[in-house]
């Protein structure tokens, strides 16, 4: 759906075929949409009004987890993390604590780092198999640490009407 909408810094990785999901009512999209709008325009609590931009992201692309990173100056720090596995498993507080680790530095070659600092959007069908070639990589040692795997990802910038980055949602 987001495919004719993006700007032309999109980049998709992988051929891996993604199992089918139902359609998306296209109506429905859209009236999703306005009304998450004003939902988040009314939000007065930065901290909820966060929380919420993820799960409402989360939700309108089926993900089963989700991170927002805030950038301050030249680093990201993890702001709010999402991950129904991994809350099952480990606790709500327990998964938070677990991935809400130091902030990352604009300067490595992170997915996140590079969408802040390019302001492209990344779509990548496997994180384990992007080409050595890229200017950015996946950090594996999260997944090892929690014994999880992730599989794809897609990470954009959130910025302001100037066109600064502010944050990063993966």
């Amino acid at each position: 759906m987001f495919g004719d909408a993006l700007h032309s810094n999109v980049r998709v990785e992988g051929s891996v075929r993604q199992p089918e999901m139902p359609s998306l009512n296209l109506t429905q999209a859209f009236k999703d949409l306005v009304q998450i709008g004003i939902t988040l325009t009314s939000e007065q609590n930065l901290a909820t009004l966060l929380e919420r931009i993820l799960t409402e992201a989360r939700r309108f692309t089926r993900a089963e987890a989700g991170t927002l990173f805030l950038r301050e100056g030249d680093q990201l720090r993890f702001s709010v993390v999402q991950n129904d596995k991994l809350a099952r498993e480990l606790g709500l507080e327990e998964m938070r604590s677990r991935l809400q680790s130091e902030p990352l530095n604009l300067r490595e070659l992170s997915l996140a780092g590079h969408v802040a600092l390019t302001g492209d959007i990344l779509n990548l069908h496997d994180t384990y198999m992007i080409p050595s070639d890229r200017p950015y990589t996946f950090d594996t040692r999260v997944d090892a640490r929690l014994n999880y795997r992730t599989q794809s990802i897609l990470v954009v910038p959130l910025q302001d009407p100037s066109g600064n980055i502010l944050a990063c949602s993966s």
